[in-house]
């Protein structure tokens, strides 16, 4: 399954490379500034600089854009490399969807909650994330916070467990 995911993944890939070379030559303009800006806004929400993010936004990226193969948004991205500056000025724009999965199913929360990074956790909630998702595997946030055997997902757990109470309660 694994194989079956990384090849659609990398076919994914390829044929974006080549769609954007074949426009290249059929006359589009070498200056594409959109999708200068989206790739930098997204390779910035990856490798956690904010300024770079913002700097990208003012361009004109597209606030839920996402890449290829991955369907990551810069969320998501965020999320999984544990980049609360970068999160945080996400989540404080209007129009970010929240709820964005990627290839695998998995949105900003589930992955926060995977990669046991609480300060994200936090805020996606604050935020109004959905922790009742699932993934493809059918792992909701807490299955995939109590898979670490950190001191922060133990918290994240709790959190969980607390907001589900709450939400329980309500209704």
């Amino acid at each position: 399954m694994k194989q079956e995911k990384t090849l659609v993944f990398i076919m994914g890939f390829l044929f974006s490379v080549f769609s954007f070379a074949n426009d290249q030559k059929k006359g589009m303009p070498k200056d594409m500034p959109i999708f200068r800006a989206n790739l930098e806004f997204l390779e910035a929400a990856e490798k956690g600089h904010t300024e770079n993010l913002k700097d990208a936004f003012s361009l004109g990226a597209e606030l839920n854009t996402h890449n290829i193969g991955s369907k990551r948004t810069a969320l998501i991205l965020s999320a999984i490399n544990g980049h609360e500056s970068c999160l945080n000025f996400l989540l404080a724009q209007k129009g970010i969807d929240l709820e964005a999965k990627d290839y695998w199913g998995r949105s900003a929360l589930l992955w926060a909650c995977a990669k046991g990074s609480l300060s994200c956790v936090v805020s996606l909630l604050t935020a109004g994330a959905n922790f009742y998702t699932k993934d493809q595997d059918k792992d909701d946030a807490l299955t995939l916070a109590r898979k670490l055997d950190t001191r922060d997902a133990k918290n994240i757990v709790e959190i969980l467990k607390g907001v589900m109470k709450e939400d329980q309660e309500r209704e």
